[in-house]
């Protein structure tokens, strides 16, 4: 699947076991940097769950979503301060996908 001119890269972080699942999804969180909102397209199964988790390089979690099912998601970030946050894209069974996200 092609997402067009965003930054999508397969994760092999060997962060953990539980990326095993999802690690080999294309996934594109666009635009980045952002402002107000971002949108994320990446692969799903049929009836999958996610939940989106925004954190501060703290190490905090500042904001959690869960994901409609379908192929593209919007996701809110206007409340959010200038500067860098990872984000982390979880399923019900712990698999999990993360990358940076820069808020201008």
């Amino acid at each position: 699947m092609y997402f067009g001119n965003c930054d999508s890269v397969p994760f092999d972080t060997g962060i953990g076991l539980n990326e095993l699942e999802l690690i080999s999804r294309n996934h594109c969180l666009y635009p980045n940097p952002a402002t107000n909102q971002v949108s994320l397209a990446f692969e799903v199964k049929p009836n999958e769950q996610f939940r989106f988790l925004l954190y501060d390089l703290q190490g905090k979690m500042v904001q959690e979503q869960s994901l409609d099912i379908g192929s593209k998601r919007r996701i809110l970030i206007e409340e959010r301060k200038q500067g860098l946050y990872l984000y982390q894209i979880r399923n019900i069974n712990g698999d999990s996908l993360s990358g940076k996200l820069v808020v201008e």
